[in-house]
C-alpha cells in the first residue's frame, strides 16, 4: 500500500499537460486546458481552446493515418486508451507523446467530458532525422550528444521527484506498447544490464554520456507504467461537498437553511412587536407572558450568534471558507455589532423603570393612525402632510426621515432605470446591427438574393449567440 502511494504522488508530480474535453458535442472541443500543455506544443490556451479534441493541428507530415484513427477512436467510444503518436509543436518541432485517455463520468454515469494526459517520451524513441537538423549540417555525434542530453534531463526531473517505484507494485497490461517503434514499424527492445549498449563510432568521453541512457530508459518506463496504473482511477465529474472541521458548520446544509427561515420569521416577528409593545403596552413587570416570549426570541438570536462564528462563508473568490479564524475574523469585522444590540433584553430592562403617566386621554387607535400617517409621509415622500413637526425633536426627526426618504427614491427609480437599459440593450444592439447590414447592401448594390441570405445569416447568428461574442468571452475567461 505505502508502494501504490508514492506511486502515485511519483505519477501527480510528472502529470503536467492535460486536456480536457467535451465528449457531447460534435468533434469533441477542448474546454480546458492546462498551462504545461500550453508550454509543451508552444501555442497558447486561447488558440488551443475550442478546437477538436483529435488534436488535428499538431498534425505533421510523420502522423500516420493509424495513429490519428486510434486517437478518434478512443474518443468516439469514450472508453479508455493508451496510445504512441507523433505530433508537432507549433514551430513544427517533432514531438513524441503517450497519450492517456480516459472518460470522466458524473453521478448518473453518463460520460461528460474526456480526460487526455500526455507524456513527453521522446528521449525513448530514436532521434528523429528532421529536415531542420539535416540542413544545419549537423554531424552524427551532435545529434547523439543532443539526445543523451535530453535523456539526462528527463532522469534529474524523475530522481529529484521521489524514488523510482518497485516495478512489482504496478500492474499495468497496456505499457507494451511502448516498445514498437509506432512511426518506421521496427522492434526496439530495452537495454539490460546483461545486454551491452551499442557503442559509437568516437569512444571515450561518449561512453559516459552513453552509461546512462539504459537506467533513464528503465526509470522512464516505470514512470509511464505508475502513469498508466494511476488513469484508473480518474474522479467522477460530479459536485462534493467541502470537508470541514467537526465545529464548523457548511452554509448550505439543511439545517442551517432550516434556521435561517426561523431567523427571518423571528425578525419579522420583532419589527412588528416591537413598536407594538412601545406605544400601547405598559412596560411592567405584571406583563409576563409577553415577557417570556421575548426573551425567548432574544435566546434564540443569541444563539444565531454562536452559530454565525461556526458558519462556512463564500469567499470573494468564490471559494467555501471553512477555517474557524477567518470566519471568526470576518463575522467580528460584519454585522457582529449589529446582531449583539438587537438580541440584548431591552423588554427585561424596561420592566424595572417606573411606568410614565398620561395627563391628556387619547384613544389608542388615533394615536396609532396619526403615527402610522406620520411615519408614511415621511418615508414615503420627502415632504410631511399635514401633521407638521412642532418641537425640535420632531423636526430634527422630519429632516432625517426626508433626506432617507430622498435618498431611497434615487435610488430606486435609479435601480429601474438601469433595468429597463438592460432588457432593451441587446434590442438596441440587434438594430443597430441590421442597419449597418442594410445600409451596406443598400450603398454596394449587393442583388436582392444575396441581400436577403445576408439578413437571414445575421438573424440566425444573432438568434443563436444572443449577442453574445463567444471568442472574446473565452479570452476573457482564459486572461
Amino acid at each position: 500500500m505505502v508502494e501504490n502511494s508514492s506511486c502515485v504522488l511519483f505519477v501527480l508530480v510528472q502529470v503536467q499537460s492535460f486536456l480536457l474535453t467535451n465528449a457531447r458535442i460534435v468533434d469533441y472541443p477542448i474546454v480546458y486546458c492546462n498551462e504545461g500543455f500550453a508550454k509543451m506544443t508552444g501555442y497558447s490556451r486561447v488558440d488551443i481552446m475550442q478546437k477538436s479534441g483529435s488534436c488535428a493541428y499538431l498534425y505533421g507530415e510523420q502522423t500516420t493515418q493509424e495513429m490519428k484513427d486510434r486517437l478518434m477512436q478512443a474518443l468516439d467510444n469514450q472508453e479508455r486508451e493508451q496510445l504512441e503518436i507523433l505530433l508537432y509543436k507549433k514551430n513544427r518541432t517533432p514531438l513524441w507523446l503517450m497519450i492517456y485517455i480516459a472518460p470522466v463520468v458524473n453521478e448518473r454515469a453518463e460520460t461528460v467530458l474526456m480526460l487526455l494526459t500526455f507524456r513527453d517520451i521522446t528521449a525513448l524513441k530514436t532521434p528523429i532525422d528532421d529536415d531542420e537538423s539535416n540542413k544545419a549540417g549537423l554531424n552524427k555525434f551532435a545529434r547523439l550528444a543532443r539526445s543523451v542530453t535530453r535523456n539526462r534531463t528527463m532522469l534529474q526531473q524523475m530522481t529529484s521527484a521521489t524514488p523510482t517505484p518497485q516495478p512489482n507494485a504496478i500492474s499495468s497490461p497496456d505499457w507494451n506498447m511502448l516498445s514498437p517503434d509506432v512511426a518506421e514499424g521496427k522492434q526496439r527492445t530495452t537495454p539490460s544490464p546483461q545486454t551491452p549498449s551499442p557503442q559509437p563510432p568516437h569512444a571515450g568521453d561518449e561512453q559516459g554520456l552513453l552509461a546512462s541512457t539504459p537506467k533513464t530508459q528503465t526509470d522512464l518506463e516505470k514512470g509511464a507504467a505508475t502513469f498508466a496504473s494511476w488513469m484508473d482511477v480518474v474522479p467522477p465529474y460530479k459536485q462534493e461537498a467541502p470537508k470541514t472541521p467537526p465545529h464548523v458548520i457548511l452554509h448550505y446544509v439543511a439545517f442551517k437553511t432550516a434556521w435561517d427561515w426561523m431567523i427571518l420569521f423571528l425578525t419579522g416577528y420583532t419589527a412588528v412587536m416591537v413598536p407594538f409593545n412601545a406605544a400601547f403596552r405598559s412596560k411592567t413587570i405584571d406583563d409576563v407572558i409577553f415577557l417570556v416570549i421575548d426573551s425567548i426570541v432574544d435566546v434564540i438570536f443569541f444563539i444565531d450568534i454562536v452559530l454565525n462564528f461556526h458558519t462556512t462563508f463564500v469567499g470573494p473568490q468564490g471559494e467555501v471558507i471553512s477555517d474557524a479564524t477567518v470566519i471568526r475574523i470576518n463575522y467580528l469585522k460584519g454585522w457582529f455589532i449589529v446582531d449583539l444590540l438587537s438580541c440584548l433584553p431591552y423588554d427585561v430592562f424596561n420592566a424595572f423603570q417606573p411606568e410614565a403617566t398620561q395627563n391628556i386621554s387619547v384613544s389608542r387607535s388615533m394615536t396609532y393612525i396619526t403615527a402610522l400617517y406620520y411615519t408614511l409621509s415621511l418615508i414615503t415622500s420627502i415632504g410631511f402632510g399635514n401633521v407638521s413637526a412642532n418641537t425640535f425633536g420632531e423636526k430634527i426627526v422630519s429632516v432625517i426621515f426626508m433626506l432617507i426618504g430622498a435618498f431611497c427614491y434615487a435610488t430606486i427609480f435609479g435601480q429601474i432605470t438601469t433595468i429597463f437599459q438592460g432588457m432593451y440593450a441587446a434590442r438596441s444592439r440587434y438594430h443597430d446591427m441590421m442597419g449597418s447590414v442594410k445600409d451596406f447592401v443598400k450603398t454596394h448594390n449587393v442583388p436582392q438574393d444575396l441581400a436577403e441570405r445576408v439578413i437571414d445569416y445575421v438573424t440566425s447568428t444573432w438568434a443563436i449567440t444572443k449577442g453574445i461574442d463567444t471568442a472574446k468571452f473565452q479570452f476573457n475567461m482564459l486572461i
